[in-house]
């Protein structure tokens, strides 16, 4: 039993998942969930319409819980297919990218942040 149904339309507008904050990185659609403890979750939104090439984090690593989509990640060079359900573990310094074959939404837990509170940089290398 769901705690909370919408009426309308418009009262979907009033989500709170509205009031998330959102960033473009690129061309990867980023919902900044929060920091919590030494780790950032973040849900991912990729398009089939977008290109995804590899990058690496230099001081983070990363699980990805694929939650809708299917296509394949590239994990330094290699192709593995994904599908929802799947829990993708990338490494530091991994070279990683993404060729959605659906449109696709994945959690990403960051440990460290890949973004510095701080200086708000990204720890992000093409």
């Amino acid at each position: 039993m769901f705690l909370y149904q919408y009426k309308t339309t418009n009262d979907m507008k009033k989500s709170l998942l509205n009031q998330i904050p959102h960033d473009m990185v690129k061309n990867m659609s980023l919902y900044r969930l929060g920091i919590f403890g030494d780790s950032s979750y973040e849900l991912v939104e990729l398009s089939t319409e977008e290109d995804y090439p590899t990058h690496s984090h230099k001081n983070s690593s990363a699980i990805f819980y694929m939650v809708l989509g299917e296509g394949k990640i590239i994990l330094n060079g290699k192709a593995k297919q994904y599908k929802p359900g799947d829990v993708i573990t990338v490494g530091q310094n991994v070279k990683h990218g993404f060729k959605p074959e659906s449109d696709t939404l994945f959690l990403s837990v960051q440990t460290p942040p890949i973004k510095d509170r701080k200086t708000g940089k990204e720890d992000i290398h093409f």
